[in-house]
């Protein structure tokens, strides 16, 4: 069974992945694929001196713990880059997956604009070798072609920048496109957030 787990910023609770993956008591569980973007719920959140409290509310339920404000924190005091922060909200997701609710393995793939700045994952969990294999599969596969429609969408950009001014003598092609991405995907290792040197301390 193959749950896509959907969401804006925050709507998906703690609660339906712990369902999900206790629904089939004794047998491989669920297989979840979840949109997370830590992206839109860190926006989401307001500015530093007023963060919205409806909003940690809805990432506190997403995660069941309060654990990514120690992330949230980091980030605020500088001790981490958004960039850093941002793959540490999805490495907390993973551990939690893993971890508190037994599934044997999760992978991710990171989902760029066409300026090539992250701006979701799609996090995939599942306790089956063949899951997992297959996922892997399809992420290699991903990341390949992941390039090509960013280059495209930067080349149209560009040309309606030099139409705006009149300079379209010569056109910018896709293949002069050439985004800042690896298209190498390889699974990362998810590690256990709390053994991080900043954690718990700003």
């Amino acid at each position: 069974m193959f749950a896509f787990l959907d969401q804006q910023v925050a709507e998906i609770s703690w609660e339906t992945s712990e369902s999900l993956a206790r629904f089939r008591q004794g047998r491989y569980k669920v297989e979840m694929w979840m949109l997370l973007s830590p992206t839109m719920f860190n926006r989401s959140l307001g500015p530093r001196t007023q963060l919205r409290s409806a909003q940690i509310a809805a990432v506190h339920r997403m995660y069941g713990t309060n654990d990514w404000q120690l992330i949230l924190r980091a980030q605020q005091a500088k001790v981490i880059s958004p960039a850093q922060a941002r793959k540490e909200y999805v490495h907390l997701m993973r551990w939690r997956l893993q971890n508190d609710l037994g599934y044997a393995f999760t992978a991710y793939l990171p989902m760029h604009m066409d300026k090539g700045m992250e701006i979701y994952e799609m996090l995939f969990a599942t306790d089956h070798a063949v899951g997992s294999k297959v996922m892997s599969h399809l992420y290699r596969k991903a990341a390949d072609k992941e390039p090509e429609p960013m280059a495209q969408a930067a080349a149209a950009r560009m040309n309606r920048r030099a139409a705006e001014r009149a300079l379209t003598l010569f056109p910018f092609e896709a293949d002069e496109m050439s985004p800042a991405l690896d298209a190498e995907w390889e699974p990362m290792p998810v590690h256990d957030p709390t053994k991080l040197p900043w954690w718990d301390v700003v």
